[in-house]
């Protein structure tokens, strides 16, 4: 399943350089980007979302992708994605379980809120920055990927019971059902005209009855949503990131200088 949703301008980077991009890309990723067709790489040069559904790393699992090129730095771009102050979730309650605001390892308990009679979903991740494709390509491939961690619910119970996550009931935390499968990851890897293509993909299985291939495809369909708002918000962070901003850590795991 192949979306393409137009955008206001074409971007600056070819399908060439684009391609060329994700080759380097893959070569140190922790997740691969999948290879794309060349009717697919003019799309994202001509400034449009490029989304798709493709299979994950099992049968059962699918995952959503999503990439847009953004005329934002790829500072900013990352701004845009990893500021605390910026969201880019609905009906979702987040908590830091584990690390800090500087260190790029930590662990996000996610607590997802479905209409019912559907239950709601839960997960703990761990993230963390890849810095050795940061170093291998000088700095102009970031990547902030994450795994499910197994043991979440054990790990976050007594959190809860102790009212550390905010907004979050005991009995609702119990009620939820945990994901069997959650990983994904955000990129932003500069390219030769100083642009930045930006990717997201995100590979989950919410358990229970609802169909893991749905999921994927709701995800799917909030790509251009989710992208250009990511996008968009770039060009805010200048004015946002200024002296005296809690310090956000790059996909190298080194302090982002605010902007004067």
């Amino acid at each position: 399943m192949i979306g393409w949703v137009l955008l206001a301008a074409a971007s600056a980077a070819t399908p060439a350089e684009l391609r060329d991009a994700i080759t380097e890309f893959n070569a140190g990723a922790v997740f691969s980007l999948p290879v794309l067709s060349e009717a697919q790489l003019s799309e994202l040069s001509s400034g449009r979302v490029v989304s798709m559904l493709t299979r994950g790393a099992s049968v059962e699992t699918w995952r959503a992708i999503g990439l847009i090129v953004s005329p934002s730095s790829q500072r900013a771009v990352w701004l845009s994605c990893q500021d605390l102050h910026f969201s880019n979730a609905e009906r979702v309650i987040e908590h830091r379980v584990a690390g800090s605001a500087a260190s790029d390892k930590a662990s996000w308990y996610g607590h997802l809120d479905l209409p019912m009679p559907v239950s709601d979903r839960h997960w703990v991740v761990d993230v963390w920055n890849n810095h050795s494709l940061s170093q291998k390509t000088g700095g102009r491939m970031w990547e902030h990927p994450w795994r499910l961690n197994p043991d979440g619910i054990s790990l976050m119970r007594p959190v809860v019971e102790r009212g550390e996550v905010a907004g979050l009931a005991l009995a609702a935390f119990d009620h939820a059902i945990y994901t069997p499968v959650n990983n994904g990851a955000w990129v932003a890897i500069t390219l030769p005209d100083g642009e930045t293509l930006v990717a997201y993909h995100g590979a989950t299985d919410i358990g229970g009855t609802v169909p893991g291939k749905m999921v994927a495809q709701f995800s799917v369909s909030g790509m251009q949503s989710m992208l250009e708002r990511v996008s968009s918000r770039a060009a805010e962070v200048p004015a946002h990131y200024r002296s005296g901003h809690a310090p956000v850590l790059g996909g190298d795991g080194q302090r982002i200088p605010t902007y004067p």
